[in-house]
């Protein structure tokens, strides 16, 4: 008795070689027209895409994350302000401390801002 073997359709495609990359088979590879967003809206000059809107809202976002956290600072800390004060504490530490050394000691503010707005904008990536 002779079995049969099973062949899915990406397997067939793996081992066609009149298939190419170009001619609507296979994966459409990226290319410079991947990364050009339409204009939601306009305001004047200025054309508001989908990823300049999440970079303004996601400054906002921190913004007001930090702002509520340290508006009221009191020597017991809420809940928000705990957080707040462990994740200035966890840029400051790790990497104004570890990395750059005591002469980081100015630049911790803008470094817990960067760190922020990157790691928002890898969530909505």
């Amino acid at each position: 008795m002779q079995k049969e073997l099973l062949v899915t359709d990406a397997q067939t495609l793996a081992f066609e070689t009149d298939c190419h990359l170009f001619q609507g088979c296979g994966f459409p590879a990226p290319s410079v027209w991947s990364f050009i967003f339409e204009p939601i809206f306009t305001i004047g000059p200025v054309e508001f895409n989908k990823p300049m809107l999440l970079a303004i809202i996601g400054t906002f976002l921190i913004l007001a994350f930090f702002w509520a956290g340290f508006s009221k600072a009191k020597v017991v800390p809420g809940k928000l302000q705990m957080v707040a004060e462990a994740l200035y504490d966890f840029v400051h530490r790790g990497i104004s401390k570890e990395v750059i050394g005591k002469k980081g000691e100015p630049f911790v503010p803008l470094l817990v801002s960067l760190f922020f707005f990157v790691w928002m904008l890898n969530l909505w990536a």
